[in-house]
């Protein structure tokens, strides 16, 4: 019985054959099988079309797992998997200046645009053999992410605020929850505990310490009583007195 091949072009010894040669043809197998599952391989695309071919028994290019088309063919490259009843998983890497479109018999084909990457299984069904993508090559068919925003719960598009006791989600609009900002330009958001207004930066309240604006002046007090101040040309006044070089 004479040997037979796989659709991957493995060789299959037939019974009693190569008596003194198996051990050749066994090796031969293992580093195509290697070629299979791991290979990799880069090809130059000059035209609009290329046969990716496996051929029984040897190494070829259509029997690698990676395969890195590069080149300019100068249009869309129809890349035709060779044979057609072949089962086959490609990782393939377009870095040529075309798309690069796989198909393998009459049946469905994936486009991998230039610069993408793609993971494409080959059905191996004979003439109406097709190829389908195992993974995105592109992100085209992402949701629309307006989309997804206006169909996620109120409770996760809403706003998170403090309400004195607890911090949680209220859905709605931002000028729900602030004030109206017409014309409030360079002032800052407070709040009396119930209610929150915009209000210019005229003074800076601390626990004890407050310093005022007062006119062109910088007024500093403690526990409201005033203890210095500055003016804008620089002459300070102080109400005690002035320790130089001391410990704070």
């Amino acid at each position: 019985m004479a040997s037979t091949y796989t659709p991957a072009g493995i060789e299959l010894i037939g019974d009693g054959e190569q008596s003194t040669t198996w051990g050749d043809t066994t090796n031969t197998n293992w580093e195509l099988i290697e070629e299979l599952a791991t290979g990799g391989v880069s090809i130059a695309l000059t035209a609009a079309t290329y046969t990716l071919t496996t051929t029984d028994g040897v190494a070829s290019n259509g029997r690698h797992a990676v395969v890195v088309f590069t080149g300019s063919p100068g249009a869309t490259c129809v890349v035709t998997v060779d044979p057609n009843d072949m089962q086959k998983l490609y990782f393939i890497i377009n870095n040529s200046d075309e798309t690069v479109t796989m198909k393998q018999g009459t049946g469905a084909t994936v486009d991998i645009e230039a610069g993408r990457k793609g993971i494409v299984w080959c059905d191996g069904a004979g003439a109406g053999a097709a190829v389908i993508t195992a993974a995105p090559s592109t992100v085209e068919n992402l949701p629309d992410l307006n989309d997804v925003y206006s169909s996620m719960a109120p409770a996760l598009r809403g706003l998170l605020y403090y309400d004195n006791a607890n911090s949680r989600w209220d859905a709605g609009d931002i000028d729900d929850v602030l004030p109206d900002q017409t014309s409030n330009s360079g002032k800052f958001l407070t709040t009396d505990g119930t209610n929150s207004s915009w209000d210019d930066v005229d003074s800076l309240v601390m626990a004890n310490w407050t310093v005022e604006q007062d006119g062109s002046d910088l007024v500093f007090k403690y526990g409201g009583a005033t203890k210095f101040s500055l003016t804008s040309g620089g002459l300070m006044t102080v109400t005690g007195d002035i320790v130089a070089f001391g410990t704070p």
